[in-house]
């Protein structure tokens, strides 16, 4: 159903008419979308993200829609582990710089530690892109750079596939990953190397006039339960919105057997906190780390 679809069968459910609830109704389908998918394993909500490590620096955005992380790697061959809050400001006591190894996420930032010791790779074009949907990308150098991954070139992130290296070449390129726009860039423009990537779950795009959303059909009812029950719950008829709260609820677990819940880190599964803060900096490397 599309937004003008679902507004109506929510003006059914609550016996109104008229305008004049639109944009609050709107509102509450756009928060019920998003509370119905939080917990829901989609595919169509996995993503990939990437950031450009700075030397000293442990803080990074993320995506303008995160909602929920995956994983965190660095230069596609070093899995972070995640800790919480508390157990990652015990780590941060220490003034260490090197290759990440920990990460925990708060407020739509990314922490690290320790802090990269170096900056992320950097080269230039060795010829112009002149085509958006060009599939190949040739550098001056590429030193340091993985067999695969990601760079950003002037505010384009391209993803490639493979090096040929003998002619400096990036393979299989796609265009403008993560949101941003693939367009033509001139010989010796900046490229630098993407080297923290991050898998995660992404919130669903507020929906207007006449969208759809990407929840399955057979689920929208879901969302109709959800905004009639806020109305309820406004105009003070409590007992109607429990009511419809609760067959809102039964959907959204049956969506949950349908497609399982996602996978996510908890960040509490790593650090010892009764470990001393004296012996914290040398022992508590994870036995399953990539870099013991």
């Amino acid at each position: 159903m599309t937004l003008d679809t679902i507004l109506t069968a929510i003006k059914n459910l609550c016996s109104i008419s008229g305008t004049a609830y639109d944009t609050f109704l709107t509102q509450e389908v756009n928060f019920g979308q998003q509370d119905f998918s939080r917990e829901i394993n989609w595919p169509f909500l996995e993503a990939r993200g990437s950031v450009s490590s700075v030397q000293y620096k442990s803080i990074y955005d993320l995506a303008s829609n995160f909602d929920t992380i995956k994983s965190v790697i660095f230069q596609k061959n070093h899995f972070l582990q995640p800790v919480n809050w508390e157990q990652f400001n015990r780590l941060n006591k220490y003034a260490s710089y090197g290759t990440p190894r920990y990460y925990t996420i708060r407020e739509g930032k990314l922490y690290v530690w320790p802090a990269p010791d170096a900056d992320a790779a950097t080269t230039t074009l060795g010829a112009a892109i002149t085509s958006t949907t060009a599939a190949t990308v040739t550098l001056v150098s590429v030193s340091n750079l993985e067999d695969k991954g990601r760079i950003l070139v002037d505010s384009e992130v391209i993803e490639y596939s493979h090096i040929t290296t003998a002619s400096l070449r990036l393979d299989a390129c796609r265009r403008g990953q993560e949101g941003t726009t693939a367009a033509t860039h001139l010989i010796a423009a900046t490229v630098t190397y993407r080297d923290i990537e991050y898998d995660y779950y992404k919130t669903l795009a507020d929906l207007s006039g006449t969208d759809t959303s990407s929840i399955p059909a057979r689920y929208h009812e879901a969302l109709c339960l959800y905004a009639a029950s806020r109305f309820f719950e406004k105009t003070e008829d409590l007992a109607q919105a429990n009511n419809l709260f609760q067959r809102y609820l039964i959907i959204r677990e049956q969506a949950k057997k349908d497609l399982g819940e996602k996978i996510v880190q908890r960040f509490s599964t790593v650090l010892d906190d009764s470990t001393s803060n004296v012996t914290l900096r040398d022992n508590t490397w994870p036995e399953n780390s990539s870099l013991t």
